[in-house]
């Protein structure tokens, strides 16, 4: 970030300060995960929803008129081509403004023992 002239402060905290930070939108620049809590797209949609800001699960408290828009119009839809499409524009429209670095897909991998009986 210094090549850049961004100069940056790092702060360190503890789990609750770094939690409280974000629900009360005193933090800039953080990093956090998130898992899929059910099988539809609006699970990862919500996190770029407006008036999901923080204290909400839109930590990045990211405000799009379209976006909130179309978030409206699918979440009374039922899944289908349709809400499909919608919920493309919509990923269109938050990887065109960048408010997240996507930088991480986790992907579990499960092994299972192979117990030979005797």
């Amino acid at each position: 970030m210094a090549q850049i002239g961004v100069k940056i402060k790092i702060s360190m905290n503890t789990w609750p300060q770094f939690i409280d930070k974000i629900k009360t939108r005193k933090a800039q620049m953080f990093g956090l995960a998130w898992l899929v809590d059910y099988p539809d797209a609006e699970n990862f949609l919500q996190l770029f929803y407006g008036p999901n800001s923080s204290p909400g699960p839109n930590q990045s408290n990211y405000d799009n008129p379209e976006f909130n828009k179309l978030f409206n119009l699918a979440s009374v839809m039922n899944d289908g081509p349709e809400r499909n499409k919608i919920y493309h524009k919509m990923e269109g429209i938050v990887v065109e403004d960048a408010p997240y670095v996507f930088n991480v897909h986790r992907k579990p991998m499960f092994f299972q023992r192979m117990v030979e009986e005797l």
